[in-house]
């Protein structure tokens, strides 16, 4: 078998081998050494590629554009041509910038350049190598540098930089402050441009277009997206009017009183109240707002009331402005299977949004996900556990004549044949993997307290457990955890110790050890673990509650006080989720449902005092160590 080098050699190497062509037969032990070389270059060079950018000529065939790119048409015709008129004069300049990526039908994935690509492969076809220059780069890093790279080039619209911004927004989960530094723009600029993301997709596609200026479209973005496009479709016919006739347009549409989400019944006297000016407003006179920052300030305090109204439901609500579209996720069974979708909803980052988009002002919607990065990864596992289980499963040819053993299907044709059907197999129901979610910050509080009290008594009846646990104390250096003063607090009350001895020193403690009855010494170490208790962190007493594996029923009971306190830190979204877990919301029925919308305390109420429903043994999955993603 002759060996084919795929990676480029060193030029001393491939002098020295010039016209060989060495097969496993014929192997010399120089050549051997030679072929080890060889081996040991590629993988170098293998490592480098993965490590440091590097310039090579792809072919167009393996190469693919990414769904983030912002850049996705020609502006104009004439424009790409004369481009194309250049690729074929002068080739291609300036080398585009790709990625290796795996899972796709093409090896490589274009980051920046995709006019040179698509140029490219209209003008010289698939085969054409194209200079890249290749960089290993995450999904986050690949989208934010041909963001970046776009924005330096002409002519990319702003409807362009307003998407690429809006998908860095949900990076940095929200947070304009860090997108601005990120895409490298002024603040001012970044919120102007995610106004945008409030024009209709019509609107946007005539900025890219280049068919609509940006002062109109940005004074469309404050429209509903219909009227946007009644108004556009008007442009089409009768041509863009003036910025200033735009403007009286749109004033007499965006501030109208009845469309308020407050209440104006104070507007009715209002001094900019168009309706007590209507000979000089004429037909803007219905009840239109001349006071744009008043109207805008009332509009805001109506939507935080509605926020503050739906934090004791949801554990994140926030209003999404325009440009947040992008960060706000529907939870639904399809994409991350249906046990992790009832799971979310104890999530922290479960929740709900209040709209201040104007073609949505002041609407809610519940059953969000916030957690883009944690979504994006159930989704991946979920997809992956379906493939899994479509797959069909490897078959082994049967040898002829051979004997068929117990189970095997009858050969078709024989007597046996069509005597029995075999049992047509349900299919399973695909789950990726044990559900789990990361906990708000009241149930984490409330764990933490529980724990304590679960691991204090299991250190106090399980001495084995106690030695254990103060040797590992001990093995990690961490004897801070023993204070002084809580060794001497509970020897104290265990009557070994007398109040007025003090320790100075080693040997002072050694003495008052020593004077300590002997049958109380040996009950010493087994009643030390419990004192280390106090200082652990969170993520400690999480792990040592695993390790000493307790029936966490014994310690927990939802209609026990315990359990009451935990109730009443809960969203009532968290709560709906428990009772339909222990089975509290089948055995209510439909009354569930009707004092699941009342006020919180009375909710609580009735779920704690059921009748002839067993609550012990029942432990909500919030409280599991292994839950906590």
């Amino acid at each position: 078998m002759s060996t084919t080098w795929t990676y480029p050699l060193s030029p001393a190497f491939a002098a020295e081998n010039k016209n060989r062509n060495l097969r496993s037969d014929q192997a010399t032990p120089a050549s051997n050494d030679c072929i080890q070389s060889a081996v040991r270059l590629i993988s170098y060079q293998r490592r480098i590629v993965m490590e440091t950018p590097t310039i090579a000529g792809i072919a167009l065939r393996d190469l693919h554009v990414p769904s983030y790119n912002p850049r996705r048409k020609v502006h104009d015709d004439q424009d790409w041509q004369d481009f194309k008129d250049s690729l074929k004069s002068k080739g291609v300049l300036q080398a585009i910038l790709a990625r290796p990526v795996q899972g796709k039908k093409t090896p490589y994935e274009v980051v920046a350049g995709q006019r040179r690509f698509l140029g490219s492969l209209e003008v010289f076809g698939q085969d054409y190598q194209i200079p890249a220059l290749i960089k290993v780069m995450t999904d986050e890093e690949a989208e934010a540098a041909s963001a970046a790279e776009n924005l330096q080039r002409e002519p990319m619209s702003p409807a362009e930089e307003a998407e690429a911004a809006a998908r860095e927004l949900a990076r940095c989960n929200g947070d304009r402050e860090e997108t601005a530094k990120r895409m490298n723009m002024s603040r001012l600029k970044l919120d102007n441009r995610l106004k945008l993301m409030a024009c209709s997709p019509l609107v946007r596609q005539r900025l890219i277009e280049r068919r609509l200026k940006l002062g109109v479209a940005e004074m469309l973005s404050g429209l509903t997206m219909v009227k946007q496009d009644e108004l556009v479709s008007q442009f089409d016919k009768i041509g863009i009017p003036s910025i200033e006739d735009v403007s009286a347009m749109i004033l007499s549409l965006t501030k109208a009183l009845p469309s308020a989400i407050f209440d104006p019944v104070d507007c009715g006297a209002c001094a900019h109240n168009s309706a007590r000016q209507q000979a000089m407003f004429g037909n803007i006179g219905e009840g239109h707002c001349l006071d744009a920052v008043c109207f805008d300030n009332k509009t805001e305090a109506q939507l935080q009331l509605t926020v503050d109204k739906l934090k004791d439901d949801f554990q994140r609500v926030e209003i999404v402005r325009p440009g947040d579209n992008f960060r706000v996720i529907r939870l639904t069974p399809e994409s991350i299977g249906e046990s992790q979708a009832i799971a979310c909803r104890s999530c922290k980052d479960f929740g709900a949004a209040v709209s201040a988009m104007p073609n949505k002002l002041g609407k809610v919607s519940g059953g969000l996900c916030y957690g883009i990065e944690c979504n994006e990864t159930k989704v991946k596992d979920f997809k992956a556990a379906q493939e899994a289980l479509n797959s069909p499963p490897p078959t082994a040819e049967k040898p002829s004549g051979a004997a068929a053993g117990p189970g095997t299907p009858p050969v078709e044709g024989s007597k046996a044949a069509g005597a029995v059907k075999p049992a047509k197999a349900e299919k399973p129901i695909t789950e990726a993997a044990k559900p789990t979610v990361g906990l708000s910050g009241a149930v984490l509080d409330f764990r933490d307290v529980l724990y304590r009290k679960v691991v204090f008594k299991e250190l106090a009846v399980n001495s084995e457990f106690n030695a254990r646990f103060v040797m590992a104390i001990v093995l990690n250096s961490q004897g801070r955890l023993f204070k002084g003063e809580e060794v001497k607090s509970v020897f104290l009350k265990k009557g070994w110790m007398k109040s007025d001895l003090s320790a100075y020193g080693l040997r002072d403690a050694m003495k008052i050890m020593m004077d300590i009855p002997k049958e109380h010494a040996l009950n010493m170490l087994p009643n030390l673990g419990a004192v280390a208790l106090t200082d652990l962190t969170r993520a400690e007493l999480k792990d040592l509650t695993i390790l000493a594996n307790p029936d966490l029923a014994n310690y927990f009971t939802l209609n026990d006080e315990s359990g009451k306190m935990l109730l009443e830190k809960l969203t009532k979204t968290e709560i709906c989720a428990i009772c339909d877990e222990i089975g509290i919301t089948e055995k209510m029925g439909k009354t569930f449902r009707s004092i699941s919308g009342g006020k919180k305390s009375e909710f609580i109420k009735h779920i704690t005092s059921l009748v002839d429903f067993e609550y012990k043994g029942k432990v909500p999955n919030v409280l599991r160590p292994e839950f906590e993603k």
